[in-house]
């Protein structure tokens, strides 16, 4: 019989222990990271932008981190439909706050050298460190990005927005 003081540090490897044995997750060195929560939210109210380089929200979130060291994994998607006289192009935006008086976080442009009115599809997924256990409002926004575009639309079209917190 072989018992744990016998067994020399390191001499076990991967290969050695059965696929089915049942490790403590507290025996392992190292973070496993986990998912804390998520919050998610979404329309298909059409949303439109029609002056200048204004930026119109089309949905916000609010998750409140357990953690200051925890991160919050931002999935986001909208089609915008672009009504152009000639090169049509349009933006996407997510702010940590409101568009007024937050932080741009992530933006994307589409569109092109076209005159006919079409949808543009956006989507982004990126990892955002607000570094507080305070809550955090995130804010999906469209906006028109060129003079020749006469405004943008959700156009019923569904967007979405998901905010999962991730313990590191």
């Amino acid at each position: 019989q072989i018992n744990s003081a016998n067994i020399v540090d390191g001499s076990i490897v991967n290969a050695d222990i059965n696929a089915s044995a049942a490790i403590a997750s507290t025996k392992i060195s190292g973070s496993l990271g986990k998912i804390v929560k998520y919050v998610t939210s979404g329309s298909v109210t059409t949303t439109k932008s029609t002056s200048g380089s204004t930026k119109t929200d089309c949905v916000n979130q609010t998750i409140t981190p357990a953690s200051s060291n925890n991160k919050i994994l931002v999935l986001a998607s909208c089609n915008v439909y672009i009504y152009v006289s000639s090169n049509a192009f349009s933006g996407f935006d997510i702010y940590r706050g409101d568009i007024s008086s937050g932080t741009a976080v992530f933006t994307q442009y589409g569109g092109g050298a076209h005159n006919t009115n079409r949808y543009s599809a956006f989507a982004c997924n990126f990892i955002d460190s607000p570094n507080t256990d305070q809550a955090q409002l995130y804010t999906l926004a469209i906006s028109r990005s060129s003079g020749n575009t006469n405004y943008v639309s959700t156009d019923g079209q569904a967007y979405t927005l998901t905010l999962i917190e991730l313990e590191p």
